[in-house]
Formats: structure tokens, C-alpha cells, sequence
């Protein structure tokens, strides 16, 4: 659990941005004669809505033999998010749409450092970001150094200015986790 001292606004963005994988709950208490709200943040539970969500994406655009792929190597969907992606109207897409490619996209690649490259999550608390806290993948390469690795931050990179292929995403993690 990692308690985060805010006036609610980061349970507001990260059920904007991740709305199924932010079981956040808001607690008010009374220090110093004052109310505090904290968002509290539990990252296990908020992590288990992460493979169900890309699961449900290579399911739906790959087929069901595409899903089952994917239960034993995520690296498998490489292909299906790509053309996922390609054949999306970006042209026509609204602040809502591009949260929903981001959060897709950066789920994949939380999925991915976690289950290819053995990493483990936490929330890295940052008072510059509007939550107060980012989520950070920590990893150890071949090389056995320590990496930390922020899939929504990758992930936006390959977004901007225009979404990049997966392979090339896939690409980036895989050097972010060997240096």
C-alpha cells in the first residue's frame, strides 16, 4: 500500500487514464486541525487489471487462438496490437481516444517488462506529476544492473508525434531493459 497525500486529484486522473486498473479509494482524516484526503494506492490490486485489459484487446483483434498465445508469451501480440494500431482513425481522434491508446499501449508494455523481463511494480512517488505518484517497472538486465523503467512515460514517447509500430515500441523496452 503507498499513501499519497492529495486533495483527490489523483484518484480523478488515474481513473481517467486507467479507469478499470485504479482501485483507489480516497480516506479523510483530521491532522493538525485540518482534513487531509489521501488517495490511497494499493499496486497490487491496481496491477491485476493490466493483463485482463490487454488480454481483452489481442482477444478481440487477434481471436481467440491469439488470446490463448498470449497467456504464455505477451510478446506474441506484438503483431496483433501492431495492426490494431495501423488501422485506427487517428485523424479523428479526441483527448479521450489518444488516453485510450496511451493506457492500452503502456498496459502492453507493463505487461511485458513484467512477464518477459521479470520485473516487479511500484509507484514512485513525483510531485511534479499531477497524481503525485507514477508508476515505475523496476528490472534487472542480462547485464545484472538495476533499471527503472515508467511504461506510461515510454509508452507516450511512441505516441508522439504520431504512434510508432509495436515492433519498434518493443524494441525500446527491450533496450531500456538491457541498457
Amino acid at each position: 500500500m503507498i499513501n499519497v497525500i492529495e486533495g483527490g486529484t489523483a484518484v480523478f486522473l488515474a481513473r481517467q487514464v486507467w479507469p478499470s486498473l485504479a482501485p483507489l479509494r480516497v480516506e479523510s482524516r483530521r491532522a493538525d486541525s485540518a482534513w487531509q484526503t489521501r488517495a490511497v494506492i494499493d499496486i497490487d490490486e491496481f496491477m491485476s487489471g493490466c493483463r485482463p485489459a490487454v488480454r481483452g484487446l489481442v482477444g478481440q483483434f487477434g481471436g481467440a487462438e491469439a488470446a490463448l498465445e498470449f497467456d504464455t508469451d505477451p510478446l506474441s501480440a506484438v503483431g496483433v496490437l501492431d495492426g490494431y494500431v495501423q488501422r485506427l482513425p487517428l485523424d479523428e481522434f479526441e483527448a479521450e481516444d489518444w488516453i485510450a491508446l496511451h493506457t492500452d499501449l503502456s498496459a502492453f508494455v507493463t505487461v511485458v517488462l513484467l512477464e518477459t523481463y521479470g520485473g516487479a511494480c511500484r509507484a514512485r512517488l513525483d510531485d511534479a506529476l499531477p497524481t503525485g505518484w507514477e508508476l515505475v517497472v523496476d528490472v534487472v538486465g542480462s547485464d545484472a544492473r538495476h533499471r527503472v523503467i515508467a511504461p506510461m512515460s515510454l509508452g507516450y514517447e511512441y505516441l508522439v508525434p504520431v504512434p510508432q509500430r509495436i515492433p519498434r515500441l518493443m524494441e525500446a523496452v527491450a533496450h531500456q531493459v538491457t541498457g
